[in-house]
């Protein structure tokens, strides 16, 4: 895969297309060193992840990181779990993790275990857009944005560079029948029919079916999740 700052000075053209157009310049050059910072931080955190799973039955689609000060992140050791994925949702899947939340030495004990454990057992996540966008941190938001034509420009002008190389790698990995699910039935709504085009123009997915959403109300429908992780 082409390098990541090559990459990134690529993805940098789409931001400032977006901001340019969206009327929020004035906030770019303030945001173009975060956004860097954490694109940069995400995509070693997900290799290093990807790297360790030994195969991948089932993927959540997510849309990007929040990340910010405090670098919330799935894949971040040293962030605590979220509403978006939380601990008990892991303890549906893996069993109880009974490592410390606490940070010690940089990291937290129980997150490495969460973040270990379902990679072993198939799970992983995956992130649609490259950028961390974050509510009343960056001038720009996926909120702000969704259900305009600018959110669904935005994934597919991006989709060449940061989706598609990572779903070739994921593709060799797959076990069984590839199961994509979104976490969110917003992102679902708003970019479905893009993402499940790219499935299967990429060997991902055999017919035009509908890809679910794995929710319950804001949670994680985890026994939903649990049969489909099962599932052969």
């Amino acid at each position: 895969m082409e390098d990541s700052l090559r990459i990134w000075s690529k993805l940098e053209l789409i931001l400032e297309d977006l901001y340019r157009t969206q009327g929020d310049n004035v906030r770019l050059p303030n945001d173009i060193g975060y956004l860097k910072r954490a694109y940069e931080r995400v995509e070693r955190m997900w290799r290093s992840a990807f790297n360790a799973a030994p195969s991948i039955r089932l993927v959540l689609l997510a849309e990007a990181p929040m990340f910010g000060p405090k670098e919330t992140y799935f894949y971040n050791p040293a962030a605590g779990a979220t509403g978006f994925f939380s601990y008990v949702d892991a303890e549906s899947i893996v069993g109880k993790l009974p490592a410390t939340s606490r940070i010690i030495s940089g990291v937290r004990p129980r997150k490495v275990q969460m973040i270990e454990r379902l990679t072993a057992a198939g799970f992983l996540v995956l992130d649609l857009f490259p950028y961390s966008l974050k509510p009343n941190f960056t001038g720009m938001n996926y909120r702000q944005l969704c259900g305009t034509p600018a959110y669904n420009c935005l994934f597919r002008d991006t989709t060449k560079l940061h989706l598609i190389p990572k779903l070739i790698l994921i593709k060799e990995k797959i076990v069984g029948v590839p199961k994509f699910v979104f976490r969110y039935a917003r992102v679902r709504d708003d970019i479905e029919s893009d993402v499940r085009d790219i499935l299967i123009q990429n060997g991902l997915m055999m017919n035009a079916g509908a890809i679910e959403s794995i929710h319950k109300g804001r949670n994680v429908d985890r026994e939903r999740l649990l049969k489909l992780l099962k599932e052969r």
